[in-house]
C-alpha cells in the first residue's frame, strides 16, 4: 500500500472540510474497530474516495457517526475530512442515533450465495476483493476463490456462558431449555453440554 498523507477525493455531499485532528469522537461510542478492519477501511477509502461524510452534532460538537472513518483518517494522517453538521433535539437523540448507526448495519443479513456470485463476478473482472471488505486469508485457497456458495449454513449455534458462581441451580432452568434445542451447543465454563440429535 502506498503511503500518502493526502486525503482521498470527496465524492459525497458535505457541509465543509474540517481538520481531521479537530474532530472530537464521542467518548461514549461503544463500537471499536480492530486494526484489520481499519486497514481494509483505509484501502476502500483510498480506492473509492469519501462516499459519506462524518456526522457531527451541532449541539455537542461531538462525532455522531463515522468513528471508524475518523480513526482511519487519523492513522493515515489525512489533513481534512468531509463533515456534515446535524441538529439533534437533545443528548438522548444524539446517543440514540449513534447507537442506531452502529447497530443497524449489524442487524442486516447478507445473502451469502448472492454475495459469492457478485464476488466471483468482480474477481473475474480483476477487482481486488479486499475492496468489497473481504478478508482474503479466509476466502482464497491455492490462489483461487473458494466456492463458498455451496457451503451449508451452520445447523448449530455455539452458546458460551460464564457465571460468577459455582452453584448453577438458579440458572439450570434456562440451561435445560437451551439444551433441548437441537440448534444450540452449550459450553459452560469449559464444560460442554451437548444435546445429541
Amino acid at each position: 500500500m502506498k503511503i500518502s498523507h493526502k486525503s482521498p477525493p470527496v465524492k459525497c455531499s458535505f457541509i465543509r472540510m474540517e481538520d481531521t485532528v479537530s474532530i472530537k469522537p464521542n467518548p461514549r461510542n461503544p463500537k471499536s474497530h480492530p486494526p484489520g478492519q481499519l486497514r481494509l477501511y483505509r484501502k476502500i477509502l483510498e480506492h473509492q474516495g469519501w462516499r459519506r461524510p462524518l456526522v457531527v452534532s451541532e449541539k455537542s460538537g461531538l462525532l455522531v457517526s463515522g468513528h471508524g472513518a475518523l480513526q482511519v483518517a487519523l492513522l493515515a494522517k489525512w489533513p481534512k475530512v468531509p463533515v456534515e453538521v446535524q441538529h439533534f433535539a437533545n443528548e438522548a437523540d444524539e446517543l440514540a442515533h449513534m447507537l442506531a448507526d452502529n447497530k443497524l448495519a449489524e442487524a442486516g443479513q447478507i445473502d451469502g450465495n448472492l454475495a459469492r456470485i457478485l464476488e466471483k463476478e468482480l474477481s473475474a473482472q480483476g477487482m481486488d476483493l479486499e475492496l468489497v471488505g473481504l478478508d482474503l486469508a479466509n476466502v482464497v485457497e491455492g490462489g483461487e476463490l473458494k466456492d463458498l456458495a455451496v457451503m451449508a449454513a451452520p445447523t448449530r449455534v455455539w452458546c458460551v456462558f460464564s457465571f460468577a458462581t459455582k452453584d448453577l441451580k438458579d440458572y439450570q432452568p434456562l440451561l435445560d431449555q437451551l439444551a433441548k434445542r437441537k440448534t444450540c451447543y452449550l459450553e459452560i465454563t469449559g464444560n460442554a453440554i451437548d444435546k445429541k440429535d
